[in-house]
């Protein structure tokens, strides 16, 4: 019996520091405790002052705010992880974790969401570099051709961006702490929609998903 505990124990111990720091971390904010009172809320503010008090990445979908009613609760000492769950339900959105971030967008943009597949690198440069460089970023209705110039400057790499994509008025909007690049080029392809990406030879480049090999 001891031996078959002491087994169990080590397996538990090695899944929790196998955990990424990112989603403790997470989970952690999602414990604190907020009193809030608001009345015929827009989502978007509502969510905001979930970001300044508690520091967390949460992240809407253009569709969600669409589509999103005005939020009135009020509440005392309640986790934030039942904040965010109130408001989905008054709202009838749906929300992941996602490398440090909360995504909250419609129920069916959710489950697309779980489902989508990333490309992984060959070379294995690319996203390696994505995934140790760490940022805050707060863009807003800003245009994908400056957000990518932006993004190939600031991560040191060369990016295509797909000619469709200079057709149309494909804004950004997204406002995140301390997150890696990979999450962000991700999330950003997913708030787009239509947009993924591949990798070629010292090239990341952005095309639309229909383009996808």
């Amino acid at each position: 019996m001891k031996t078959i505990c002491f087994v169990i124990a080590i397996c538990l111990a090695t899944f929790v520091y196998a955990q990424p720091e990112v989603d403790r971390m997470l989970d952690y904010k999602l414990e604190q405790s907020v009193t809030l009172d608001f009345a015929d809320t827009p989502a978007n503010e509502f969510f905001q002052f979930l970001r300044v008090v508690s520091n967390l990445n949460i992240v809407l979908t253009p569709q969600y705010l669409m589509n999103a009613s005005h939020i009135t609760l009020k509440a005392t000492d309640l986790r934030l992880k039942d904040c965010i769950q109130q408001a989905l339900f008054l709202t009838h959105g749906s929300s992941m974790h996602f490398h440090g971030v909360v995504l909250v967008g419609t129920p069916k943009e959710i489950q697309e969401f779980k489902l989508q597949k990333w490309p992984e690198d060959p070379e294995h440069s690319i996203e390696q570099k994505l995934l140790e460089q760490r940022v805050s970023l707060d863009f807003s209705d800003t245009p994908l051709t400056d957000f990518v110039d932006y993004f190939a400057s600031r991560a040191g790499i060369n990016i295509v961006l797909h000619p469709v994509f200079f057709q149309q008025q494909v804004l950004v909007n997204i406002q995140v702490q301390d997150v890696s690049m990979l999450t962000v080029l991700r999330i950003v392809c997913l708030l787009n929609g239509n947009a993924t990406y591949c990798y070629e030879p010292g090239v990341l480049k952005i095309i639309p998903k229909i383009f996808k090999n």
